[in-house]
């Protein structure tokens, strides 16, 4: 059964579907938090570098998520498109650095890092590219679905290596997943609180669990860093 779209009128402002605005600018606002908080890390921690530019740009999509939602009364056909345009190209980067963070954390060599890294580059641009001529979501959502995918793997070969930090991460993204299935089936508690809302609750929890896993990293990092000098 379809859930009925809800809005609101708040001074004059008409706000479309206002608890699924309000639930993406809670996860956007988490993620800026999560940003401001690693940027106090030293910047030579390359690992702690891409999740800060990943937290950043996935508050980013929420904010502009929540633009999308509650104002798409005021927008004409084209305005809508470009806003839409600016939400899947603002996920692409979440993709890229989770990938370059994945990359970071292998224990491969360096020059076959440095070739990830590259190949990374260049399929993100073909993927910007793509997504600025089709403006197709779906293609935003096939990237960050490898990527996720590629996550998991790859925690959950360290966390049974006793990586510090990687069982956070592994459980933060096996939640998330969670989200594609209550808003892939529309699952809804009522048209006020709908599949869409649940989702965002559930994505802002594992962002937290995910940040308390890079935290870990970070601190793990730093007595490395103690302990060399």
């Amino acid at each position: 059964m379809p859930v009925k779209e809800t809005m609101l009128d708040i001074l004059h402002l008409h706000i479309m579907e206002p608890t699924t605005v309000f639930t993406n600018l809670i996860m956007g606002g988490l993620c800026f938090v999560f940003f401001n908080r690693l940027k106090k890390e030293p910047v030579h921690y390359k690992l702690g570098s891409n999740w800060k530019f990943f937290f950043l740009f996935m508050g980013i999509a929420s904010i502009i998520g929540a633009l999308t939602h509650g104002l798409k009364s005021y927008f004409g056909q084209d305005d809508y498109y470009f806003v839409w345009l600016l939400m899947n190209l603002a996920g692409i980067p979440c993709s890229y650095f989770l990938l370059q963070a994945n990359i970071e954390l292998s224990k491969l060599n360096q020059e076959l890092k440095k070739k990830l890294k590259l190949t990374s580059i260049v399929l993100t641009a073909i993927l910007t590219i793509l997504v600025i001529m089709l403006n197709n979501f779906l293609l935003v959502k096939l990237n960050a679905g490898f990527v996720i995918g590629l996550t998991l793997f790859n925690h959950f070969k360290t966390y049974r290596s006793g990586f510090i930090g990687s069982g956070f991460i592994l459980l933060g993204f096996t939640i998330s997943t969670s989200s594609l299935l209550v808003h892939g089936l529309k699952i809804s508690y009522s048209e006020w609180f709908n599949y869409k809302d649940i989702s965002h609750v559930i994505m802002s929890i594992s962002l937290y669990i995910i940040f308390l896993g890079v935290m870990e990293k970070m601190k793990l990092a730093g007595l490395e860093t103690e302990k060399a000098r």
